[in-house]
């Protein structure tokens, strides 16, 4: 059985699935994708159509760490993650402008390269633990650890969009 892959695209309007090949001719595959208490209806899928893109805004959110989960006939047999930090990466890239006028030796500014930094180590962290083919319930818990605490560092920040 091939791979269950999914990535969001970069604005973090969209994420596409690709399901790996049914393995029996006659199977009933479905995709449903969750992210905390928001998730997508489940979605069918046949020999012919593998590759599906789901906006998240049909999902209930543009944020955090989703859970593909790709079954056929009832069973659970693929499961797959994918971080949605868009509002990360504004909050971060805000950080990184306060910085651009620092000195190197500027005590006043080594708090908000510290931010930065943390914020930056948690995402890819969380995006290494969903990056691996044997993605879980455990892994998708821990991502979402990850991304929320690096949320909780970015705190009043709005994000790009305010």
């Amino acid at each position: 059985m091939s791979l269950l892959t999914c990535i969001i695209t970069n604005d973090c309007k969209n994420i596409i699935v690709s399901a790996p090949t049914l393995t029996t001719g006659g199977a009933s595959a479905t995709i449903k994708i969750t992210n905390g208490n928001f998730s997508s209806n489940e979605l069918t899928l046949n020999a012919l159509v593998s590759t599906l893109t789901i906006a998240t805004s049909d999902i209930g959110t543009d944020k955090g760490v989703f859970h593909v989960k790709y079954s056929e006939d009832g069973v659970l047999l693929k499961e797959a993650g994918v971080v949605a930090n868009c509002d990360i990466l504004c909050c971060l890239s805000k950080k990184v402008d306060k910085l651009l006028d620092c000195s190197a030796d500027c005590s006043k500014c080594a708090s908000e390269l510290a931010e930065a930094q943390q914020i930056f180590l948690l995402i890819k962290s969380a995006e290494t633990e969903l990056a691996g083919s044997s993605v879980n319930a455990a892994k998708i818990a821990n991502a979402t650890n990850k991304y929320n605490k690096a949320a909780e560092i970015c705190g009043g920040h709005c994000g790009c969009n305010c």
